[in-house]
């Protein structure tokens, strides 16, 4: 720039001069009036020496509201006529283009030594295009700090309303825009709803609710909402299609509109409208770049609903799991099977999740060994013939060493390439149930012995009556013959004869006294005096390495009961318990108890009424019975002895008589584990 000394020494109104200086030159006459220019000013502002010449400075090219201003400085610049200073200002001057630039100007009194001479000199340098520059950068500082303050608020896990409302402060500062809302998708109702509004907008316009919801099936919002790309309305009253959006916001004059895009659904809508200057495309690519954070804010919001919601589900999915007794687990494909996930209520097992998904317990180990092999062929089985569901019944044993059974529905897991990946299912507890089964199987038996020793009772019977008519005509006939016979002739095959018939015949009223009622009057005892009597009398038969012992209860009863018959049925099954530990000896032990049967445990005990009974157990230590002997053991003529050594009907005595007093008797054996006897006779009130 030139100096004040340049002026005096090399310039005196010399238009070669002054045109060839690079910077803005004004020359003034004290009074204010423009008297030259130079071509460097001219091109500038657009205007020629002869145009503005004789016009005020204040008024030629500067703002009008710089006007005042101006003047103020030309006439600071003549106060400085005689301190040889000039005077700096900085401010905008108007080319006839409109585009005002800012000039950084020094004014300075030239021809100081001639005061006819005095003119005041205005040199400038055209600081625009650095300012625009500055401007810019500041801009982008601005930019970059409201894009950090929103990324900021989305890493700290800010609401969606606090975020839009954020977002929204600084696009209407970056844009100068009067108005504005952000709307968001909201995930439930699936309607856009406005999050943030500008105070203006419902205090200058009809909108009124701090909270709309944009549909965009309906007339207003619709258009907008359809139409995926940002667009800008610059001059509203030129576009009819928009003449509703006039009515709703009166003082809208121009508008922009952005859509927050994730992926290709729109999930937000920024809506700004009346900046100070029309928008432009660099505005639309300033309000992308915050309207990807803002979507990215409202796509997160969504992930996070929803995957609240289905933790949510999965909790209460969880809770049910556990609160019932299916057990569910999933098990990888791997030898052992490990467990990815087993539900909580494996502790019904006395097990932890962690035992399993931690690896220190497999899927495997749990198994009954006797089960395994099997179950290990099933999962074969069903994997290989490609079926997507099975179910199957095996044993496991849990931490406290229990053997439980468990029913198991399992699911075959497969990838895209159709192989096994995973097993996925449920194991339910089923030991009460099998154990149910178990106990039905064997009261099924043992009613169906009962039908069977009756119906070979009434059968035996029968045959009883028919057997008694014939060998009373033989031993009638027999007593005729011996009697018929002379003196002295023998008579031995006769009497032999009669002897065998009536062996025979008492046999065979033995059978039919089992099957009538008992005529023999029922009394109460003391039971133990009856029992230590039975023992008195069986230890005189049997080995002395047998060892007796008897556990009788104290109890308040009395049973009704034909003592003769009672004493043969603890001598019967005495005998019998002896017998078995003939060879080797053993224990036998009696033990009596009172059993008070309510009406729900009959099924227990389906041969009996509820009630109380008095329960006589006989256990030996004996060589025990198998299946097949334990079912026609009360039958009549059955027997384990050789032929000769018994008739079979010790046992179905003792049932017989037991039955009449309205008892049962039940056995319990296993070859090599000795037998246990159970007599249960009706204890009266």
């Amino acid at each position: 720039m030139p100096t004040e000394n340049n002026f005096h020494q090399e310039w005196k109104f010399n238009a070669e001069i002054l045109d060839s200086l690079p910077c803005l030159v004004v020359v003034c006459n004290p009074s204010g009036k423009i008297e030259q220019v130079n071509k460097t000013c001219e091109n500038v502002l657009n205007i020629s020496t002869a145009e503005i010449r004789g016009k005020f400075l204040w008024e030629s090219f500067f703002l009008p509201e710089d006007s005042g201003s101006i003047k103020d400085y030309f006439f600071k610049v003549i106060q400085q006529k005689n301190l040889g200073k000039s005077v700096k200002n900085l401010t905008y001057w108007l080319p006839r283009s409109g585009q005002k630039r800012l000039i950084d100007s020094t004014g300075f009194i030239i021809g100081a030594n001639q005061p006819c001479d005095v003119k005041i000199a205005i040199a400038g340098i055209d600081l625009t295009k650095e300012w625009e520059v500055h401007n810019q950068l500041l801009f982008e500082v601005e930019i970059d700090l409201a894009i950090e303050q929103i990324s900021a608020a989305l890493l700290h896990e800010t609401t969606i309303e606090e975020t839009s409302l954020l977002a929204f402060e600084q696009m209407r500062k970056l844009t100068t825009s009067k108005y504005g809302f952000v709307s968001c998708l909201d995930i439930d109702t699936n309607l856009f709803v406005c999050n943030a509004f500008m105070g203006q907008t419902t205090r200058e316009t009809t909108l009124r609710e701090s909270k709309l919801a944009f549909d965009e099936q309906k007339e207003y919002w619709g258009p907008i909402l359809k139409n995926r790309n940002s667009f800008i309305v610059n001059n509203l009253s030129l576009k009819p299609e928009f003449a509703w959006l006039k009515k709703e916001f009166p003082e809208i004059t121009r508008f922009m509109v952005i859509p927050a895009k994730a992926g290709d659904q729109i999930v937000g809508q920024i809506f700004l409208a009346d900046a100070e200057s029309d928008y432009k495309n660099s505005d639309i690519f300033l309000i992308e770049r915050i309207a990807a954070l803002l979507a990215i804010g409202i796509r997160r919001r969504h992930e996070k609903t929803v995957l609240h919601d289905t933790l949510c589900k999965l909790k209460d999915l969880e809770t049910i799991v556990v609160r019932s007794p299916a057990v569910a687990f999933l098990l990888k494909n791997t030898p052992e099977w490990p467990v990815e996930y087993i539900s909580k209520n494996i502790d019904q097992f006395g097990y932890a999740p962690e035992d399993f998904t931690s690896g220190r317990i497999s899927y495997t180990s749990i198994l009954l060994p006797e089960d395994l092999d099997r179950i290990g062929k099933k999962f074969k089985e069903y994997s290989e013939s490609g079926v997507f569901q099975f179910s199957q019944e095996y044993r496991v044993v849990t931490k406290s060493n229990q053997v439980r059974w468990v029913d198991d529905r399992t699911w075959i897991r497969r990838n895209d390439e159709g192989e096994i990946t995973h097993f996925e299912g449920m194991i339910i507890d089923i030991t009460e149930r099998k154990l149910a089964e178990t106990e039905k199987a064997r009261l099924e038996q043992l009613l169906e012995r009962d039908k069977r020793i009756k119906a070979l009772g009434n059968l035996t019977n029968t045959v009883a009556h028919e057997f008694n008519t014939l060998l009373t005509s033989i031993i009638g006939y027999s007593e005729m013959l011996r009697d018929d016979f002379p003196p002295g002739i023998e008579k031995d095959n006769v009497i032999e004869i009669l002897y065998t018939a009536n062996r025979g015949k008492d046999l065979v009223n033995q059978v039919l006294e089992l099957n009538q009622k008992s005529e023999t009057p029922l009394e109460s005892t003391s039971l133990l005096t009856v029992i230590n009597k039975v023992i008195f009398a069986t230890k005189k038969t049997t080995s002395e390495k047998i060892e007796f012992k008897t556990k009788v209860d104290a109890f308040e009863g009395i049973i009704l009961v034909d003592m003769q018959g009672l004493h043969e049925v603890l001598e019967r099954l005495l005998l019998n318990a002896c017998q078995a530990m003939a060879q080797k000896g053993g224990v036998l032990t009696i033990e009596t108890r009172r059993l008070d049967l309510a009406p729900d445990m009959e099924n227990t005990f389906p041969d009996l009424k509820s009630g109380s009974y008095l329960e006589i157990i006989i256990n030996d230590t004996g060589i025990g019975m198998d299946k097949k002997i334990l079912d026609h053991l009360f039958e009549p003529f059955f027997t384990t002895k050789p032929i000769g050594d018994g008739k079979g009907l010790g046992l179905m005595v003792a049932y017989s008589l037991v039955t009449k007093w309205g008892g049962i008797i039940r056995a319990e054996s296993e070859p090599g584990k000795g037998s246990t006897f159970s007599v249960f006779i009706p204890l009266l009130s």
